[in-house]
């Protein structure tokens, strides 16, 4: 189970990279949207990113605490999980995640 969450991790971020070697090979300006390609490469990068982090918060972590068995099942809410990761020090600390997942929000809206 784990093997194909970061299997799945692996391609989004693969498609994030190409997504973001482009953009860096642009220059951002005004004019960029213009180009509907350039809208096209930011919008597969968001995409993509965004569901890296859903697949990263909703499957790896919890399935990883699971195997670990520092959880008995997995439907701890989402900052329970965050918590348990900080105190683990497998992140660093639970606010910078919830600033990803608000800055997501954000793009996304």
């Amino acid at each position: 189970m784990i093997e194909e969450i970061f299997k799945i991790c692996d391609e989004m971020i693969k498609s994030c990279d190409i997504d973001c070697k482009e953009l860096k090979e642009q220059e951002i300006n005004t004019h960029f949207f213009e180009n509907y390609n350039n809208t096209r490469i930011v919008n597969s990068f968001l995409f993509n990113f965004s569901k890296l982090q859903d697949k990263i918060g909703a499957k790896l972590f919890r399935n990883v605490l699971y195997e670990l068995k520092e959880i008995d099942n997995q439907n701890m809410p989402m900052i329970d999980i965050l918590n348990l990761l900080e105190k683990l020090e497998i992140i660093d600390n639970t606010t910078s995640w919830d600033e990803l997942q608000r800055d997501k929000k954000l793009f996304s809206s």
